[in-house]
């Protein structure tokens, strides 16, 4: 998934890459308390935060490359997984004055 963000992955495809149904994968999700939607939005978002701490792509590109399909989402879905808008964690990432948050 990670090698391809921009892919609308979906949990049958991802289930077939792992070698399982996709009902299995999530149940086994399901058991440690994720829904399939939140992982990918988890693995987008850190890949988001990744860019914005290390490369020179304006946050609209940064967007359409983790695969969010306008601005506006990217920056919603960024809000509520860091508690801040990718702007704002660039800034802070630039200034020395943030810690980048993984969980």
């Amino acid at each position: 998934m990670r090698g391809d963000l921009t892919h609308s992955w979906r949990i049958a495809d991802v289930a077939r890459e792992l070698g399982t149904s996709a009902r299995s994968l999530q149940r086994a999700l399901a058991a440690e308390g994720l829904r399939y939607v939140e992982v990918v939005d988890r693995v987008r978002n850190d890949e988001a935060a990744r860019l914005l701490d290390d490369s020179q792509l304006s946050i609209t590109e940064i967007g359409l490359v983790t695969g969010f399909s306008d601005s506006a989402h990217f920056s919603r879905s960024f809000r509520r997984r860091f508690g801040t808008t990718p702007s704002a964690y660039r800034s802070r990432a630039r200034s020395g004055g943030s810690e980048r948050v993984n969980g």
